[in-house]
């Protein structure tokens, strides 16, 4: 989640939006679920349902004009010509330069497996889920992964079954994952309480996590999945960890209570060796 420093920042920025923007933001963050009852509110609740400093920046609705304006007020000198990444990277280094970029960096070497699987499934579910609604500018790429990573998907449906797979390449890995989502209009809600996520680290640093939760398209809700990842960090870029090998199985069902790991199928044969 976002520190009481980054909070303090994002809402100074946030204090340039249009209300109606606010207002689609916090729709959007939160998926119209809370109905707040002023701007102010809204903006609260924008700023506790963020993972991170770059995905409220990313959003369209902070745009690159507003990005260009709020530096030029703030008297940073900015080259106009320069795109909205860039412009975010600028809004980053004068808030600081040490805001969480991306949830799943944690320099922290007595870091809790189980913490740390509840904050990546947050950013990674969030990230897809904004990539299949295409309302984020830059959604899950081949960056969050390792070059060599692999991927497994599994669809059980009543049009049929779907099981596809990808060997050490992470922009085909990306691109089955992200066609597959967008091309059934799928949209996750995962279980982010301890019985929806687990965590695990061996002695070398690889980190398994196990994921479940509900699918959704619009507002129905239509099956469940489960995930598993495997983690390890990257020193080539700050120390984040990237998703080395992940397996995807979705099922469309009628759900009647939220889904847990210890029913999945993942669960209690997953191996760290596996990765």
């Amino acid at each position: 989640m976002l520190t009481d420093k980054e909070k303090s920042d994002c809402k100074d920025l946030l204090s340039c939006l249009s209300i109606s923007d606010v207002y689609c933001l916090v729709a959007t963050i939160t998926s119209n679920m809370v109905q707040p009852c002023d701007v102010q509110e809204a903006i609260n609740c924008i700023l506790q349902h963020t993972v991170s400093v770059e995905s409220l920046l990313m959003r369209k609705k902070v745009s690159r004009d507003m990005l260009f304006k709020y530096l030029h007020c703030k008297k940073v000198d900015v080259d106009p010509t320069l795109d909205k990444k860039a412009l975010v990277s600028k809004v980053i280094d004068f808030w600081g330069g040490n805001c969480t970029v991306q949830l799943y960096r944690n320099t922290s070497q007595s870091i809790d497996a189980d913490e740390l699987a509840a904050k990546f499934s947050e950013w990674f579910y969030g990230l897809l889920n904004s990539s299949v609604s295409g309302e984020l500018q830059t959604g899950l790429g081949a960056e969050h992964f390792w070059p060599n990573c692999n991927l497994a998907l599994k669809l059980e449906s009543p049009e049929g079954n779907l099981e596809q797979s990808v060997r050490e390449n992470s922009d085909e890995a990306v691109h089955l994952l992200c066609t597959t989502c967008v091309g059934h209009r799928l949209l996750f809600n995962p279980n982010l309480t301890r019985d929806g996520v687990k965590g695990r680290m061996d002695s070398h640093g690889l980190v398994t996590v196990i994921a479940c939760g509900t699918l959704h398209v619009g507002s129905m809700c239509v099956g469940v999945f489960e995930q598993a990842f495997g983690l390890i960090r990257d020193p080539s870029a700050h120390n984040n960890w990237k998703i080395k090998t992940t397996e995807l199985q979705m099922k469309a069902m009628s759900v009647t209570s939220l889904p847990t790991v210890q029913a999945g199928t993942l669960n209690s044969e997953l191996s760290l060796t596996k990765f």
